[in-house]
């Protein structure tokens, strides 16, 4: 690794967009999803409301090889690092 130029290092960034670029793309999809529950007559039992909860299934590394003195180190995650559960409850209070 020395004679490479590679050592061991510590992520410093994920790729993941940040909340406040997403901002904009949930209002929107609010005011989309109300207005067509207005439009289409939706009834309580056709809206389900649905949460995520995360169960650490493959754990992301906090080291990899890179080159010696590189400022940012990016580590590609594999997007399965987290199993999900998924809680689900219809508008009119049934349970899925």
């Amino acid at each position: 690794m020395k004679r490479n130029g590679l050592s061991l290092r510590r992520r410093t960034t994920i790729a993941q967009k940040d909340p406040d670029q997403l901002i904009n793309k949930l209002v929107s999809y609010t005011v989309q999803v109300r207005r067509l529950q207005i439009k289409q007559n939706y009834l309580p039992s056709d809206i389900i409301a649905m949460d995520e909860t995360p169960v650490w299934s493959d754990m992301v590394a906090t080291t990899t090889v890179a080159p010696t003195g590189s400022r940012d180190v990016s580590l590609k995650s594999t997007g399965h690092e987290k199993a999900r559960v998924y809680l689900t409850a219809k508008a009119d209070g049934s349970k899925l």
